[in-house]
């Protein structure tokens, strides 16, 4: 019987980051912030082009660059004032740690800014994380790199092996990895695409739905 490994995209999937990331990007744009679309549905395209749809105005592109450091910078020092583990999501990643079930997270978010938020919110969990700008480079999702790195540090590569992610690059990196892909409606993503069409394995709508699918496949 192959063993069962369970791997995770973080920001709309594990934690809802979106009242600190808003944060951040108000204070980096000031007033040249425009709302023409849900912020929730520009979420994962990470700091530069989310910045870049939420401006107002259209600036000189060297200004882009300033403007993505002050909104990091922000970001950093208040990276969990408002963003907090879906229902029941701590609970399982502390049981999946328990019992030495291999899982991990593979984010497009950079290495050290989730090493930080999962530190400021579950000190306890020591598990793997594979994000951007780490001293060896993965290439980001759809790319399956960083979740096959996960998968092998956790020693599970001949496992069965879940990822769970709420955009379509997670489903396509999953399917890439020779995963089950898990897609789920409650996290960041536009609602002209649903995850009905990414080509799921199973779509869940809750975060309560996503640790009983857990529970029933450990």
């Amino acid at each position: 019987m192959k063993k069962v490994g369970f791997y995770f995209d973080l920001d709309g999937t594990l934690i809802d980051s979106e009242k600190d990331l808003l944060a951040a990007t108000k204070f980096a744009l000031g007033g040249n912030i425009s709302f023409n679309r849900p912020f929730r549905e520009i979420l994962a395209l990470g700091s530069k082009a989310m910045l870049y749809q939420m401006m107002s105005e259209v600036i000189d592109d060297k200004q882009l660059p300033i403007i993505q450091k002050k909104f990091l910078r922000y970001y950093s020092d208040n990276i969990a004032i408002h963003s907090n583990f879906y229902n029941g999501v701590d609970k399982i990643l502390l049981k999946l740690q328990k019992n030495n079930i291999p899982h991990g997270i593979a984010t497009n978010k950079s290495y050290a800014l989730s090493e930080k938020l999962m530190q400021e919110l579950l000190p306890d969990w020591g598990g793997v994380i594979i994000g951007d700008q780490m001293v060896e480079e993965y290439t980001s999702k759809p790319a399956p790199d960083r979740l096959l790195k996960v998968i092998e540090l956790t020693n599970n590569q001949e496992g069965e092996n879940f990822y769970f992610g709420d955009y379509q690059t997670d489903i396509e990196a999953a399917k890439r990895a020779g995963c089950y892909a898990v897609a789920l409606r409650f996290g960041f993503h536009e609602e002209s695409n649903p995850p009905e069409n990414w080509g799921a394995d199973t779509v869940i709508d809750t975060p309560e739905q996503m640790t009983e699918f857990i529970q029933d496949n450990l």
